[in-house]
């Protein structure tokens, strides 16, 4: 689930964005964006934007209808993807399935757009371990919460990990904007 708020209500938010790849990169990414008037979900092409001339579309999904649409690194469910729209905030969800050749650790950034000009531009929110082979043990995730307020100063995480072997070693965490231990914590 992706979450936005917009202070003014989330009836003012216009486009909301999601980009998960590597980097803040839109190229061969697994980016969408949802028109919150239309009710539409966009995939952004393997290209993702050119210098000039924006995102080239994919394809368009009705959020909650039947079908599919996709691009190399990913495809969104209609049917089991839905956006609830309350207060202040706006709650994406997507049912997201990942190609084979999409594998590896991905950052997840978020960025809103309002009907006025306003833009929160790019923010990190996390990442998401997209698995090469099949589930094995031990397996790491979720992380709760996924997201938080760049105001706390106070963070209470809690980490969950999986081995049906029960022979768990050393468990490791890394907080950075990148997967790079280097001013990283």
């Amino acid at each position: 689930m992706f979450r936005f708020r917009h202070p003014a209500g989330f009836a003012s938010l216009d486009v909301v964005n999601v980009l998960i790849n590597t980097s803040l990169d839109g190229g061969k990414a697994c980016y969408v964006a949802y028109s919150r008037a239309a009710d539409v979900l966009y995939v952004v092409d393997d290209a993702g934007p050119t210098a000039g001339l924006g995102a080239l579309i994919v394809g368009v999904l009705i959020i909650g209808s039947n079908g599919s649409v996709a691009n190399s690194q990913c495809t969104i469910y209609g049917a089991e993807s839905s956006a609830l729209m309350t207060g202040n905030e706006l709650s994406l969800t997507l049912r997201i399935e990942y190609s084979r050749s999409f594998s590896g650790y991905k950052a997840i950034y978020l960025a809103a757009r309002d009907g006025v000009g306003g833009n929160s531009g790019w923010n990190l929110h996390g990442g998401v371990a997209i698995p090469d082979l099949p589930a094995v043990s031990p397996r790491s995730g979720p992380v709760e919460p996924a997201a938080t307020s760049k105001t706390e100063q106070l963070q209470r995480f809690s980490f969950q990990y999986d081995n049906t072997a029960h022979s768990l070693g050393t468990l490791w965490v890394l907080m950075n904007t990148a997967v790079d231990a280097r001013n990283g914590c």
